[in-house]
This record gives structure tokens, sequence and C-alpha cells, in this order.
């Protein structure tokens, strides 16, 4: 099965051996690494060794890490976000820095994908900030090169990173291992989601794969809301992707339920890929 879960699931608490092995017993082969501390701390050592034997010993596949946008829980509570695209050459570093130690886990497991977010949710256009956009991946570029990694820019809920304007900045760039992360319930609320999948489909590396109800970004599981998926599946099969979908719902405090139902959707999506 090509649809892996994101461990952002359970990004309100601490990632453990004990979670990563219910997902493995749920039926998930693949996963991506939801990088945002507390649920995962990848600045300490000890830490980033349990999880990776964890992985390892449950059998399972990292697809992609979740670059880190905020520097804790408690910072993004109150609202302060980090940014590749800050125009703050300080802010900017530090988003970078941390997206680096982020890295260390690569070199303990396979990893094929960091997915990065371009500016934070509701930044507008601004050509300052895309240069600084741009000058930040040519930097986790470098770091990622010897670890064989490519970066995945993710469209999110803003206009920095809307799909063609992704398409465009990695088409003129001189930016060579980095594609797109396509987030389909974020295309949907920034513009036509079919165009979405059409104009990006050179650079898919992966995907986010959540439902909204139309007026905001739930992050609900698919088939919960008003995306079409079958509707979907039938573009990524069109556009000939057949790379790894990440589902990536809202976290939920029922472990063994949020599984279960994240499953049932897995090989909904799945059995829609295989249509045809």
């Amino acid at each position: 099965m090509k649809i892996g879960l994101s461990t952002h699931i359970f990004a309100n608490r601490p990632l453990t051996p004990r979670l990563i092995k219910r997902i493995a017993r749920q039926g998930f082969q693949t996963i991506e690494l939801y990088a945002n501390r507390p649920h995962f701390d990848f600045t300490n050592p000890a830490r980033v060794e349990e999880i990776t034997q964890a992985i390892k010993g449950a059998g399972l596949r990292v697809s992609s890490i979740h670059a880190p946008f905020y520097s804790h829980i408690s910072d993004a509570l109150r609202g302060r976000w980090l940014s590749i695209c800050s125009v703050d050459e300080e802010k900017r570093s530090e988003a970078v820095d941390l997206i680096k130690r982020a890295l260390s886990i690569c070199k303990k497991i396979e990893v094929r994908y960091l997915v990065v977010h371009f500016g934070n949710v509701n930044d507008s256009w601004d050509e300052k900030m895309v240069a600084q956009g741009i000058k930040s991946l040519q930097e986790l570029e470098e770091s990622c090169r010897p670890l064989k990694v490519s970066i995945a820019v993710e469209n999110i809920v803003n206009q920095l990173s809307l799909p063609h304007r992704l398409a465009a900045l990695i088409k003129d760039s001189s930016l060579k291992g980095v594609g797109i992360c396509l987030d389909i319930a974020h295309a949907h609320l920034t513009g036509s989601l079919p165009e979405g999948i059409a104009q990006t489909a050179s650079y898919i590396l992966t995907t986010h794969l959540h439902d909204t109800r139309g007026d905001k970004d739930n992050h609900l599981l698919p088939f919960s809301g008003i995306i079409d998926w079958e509707g979907v599946m039938s573009k990524f099969r069109a556009i000939g992707y057949q790379g790894t979908h990440i589902l990536e719902p809202r976290w939920s405090i029922l472990t063994g339920r949020s599984l279960r139902r994240a499953y049932h959707a897995a090989q909904k999506m799945d059995n829609l890929l295989r249509k045809g």
C-alpha cells in the first residue's frame, strides 16, 4: 500500500516507541516523522536513537520528515512561528538552523524527503520573502545532498506557496534537489484543486492527504469533508504519479480509534489508486 501516515496524528503528545509500534500493528508500513517539539525532540540524541530503533524494530519505512516550523509548541500557541522566508535575517537563519538539526535522524535511518513550509499561513505575496526562501532552500539543499535527501516544498495556505508559484519557482531557479509536497486540502482552499495537481505534476515528490469542510484547514481524515477523493486519485493516475501519499489528519487523544479510522481511510484511498 502506497498510503502512509504522518505522526502528526499524535502531535499533541511526545512520540514514543509504543506509539510507533501501534502504527505498525494497525497495518501502516510507511510514516512521515513530524519533527516539531515536544512531539519529536530531535535535539536530544537519546530520543533520536530511541525513536530510530523503534522505527527499525517495527519494520516501518520513513518516507519523509516534516521540518519544524516552530521552536516548541508553547511558542506556536503564542503565535511565534519560524519561517525560512523571513525578511529578518536572524529569524530566517534560526529557522534554517533548526531544520538542519532535524536532519540528524537521516544519519541513522533512510529518509527520502524533507518537507518544508515556504513561509507561514496567510503570508501575502512578497518578492523579498521569496528571495529569502530561495536562499534558505539553497542552504538546506547543501545539507540534504550528502544525506541523499530531497527537499519537498509544501503548498500551505498562503500566497507565497500556491501550487503554480512553487512550480514556477523550482523551474526558474537553480535548485536541483527540490520538488513539491502537494497538500491536497491546502490546494483546495487556495484555488482549483485539479489545476493545482496539473500545474505541479512534473515536480511532485510526495503528498499530504487530509480533508476540509471548505471553510478552513480542518485536517480531517479523507472522506470526512467535501473533497472529491475519487477525482483526486483519478488526476494522480492521469499524471502518472507513482510516489507515496501521506495521510496528515489532526491529532486526537483517542489513539486506537484514530488509528483504526486512519487505516480505513488509507485502504479506501488505496482502492481508488488501483481503480482503472
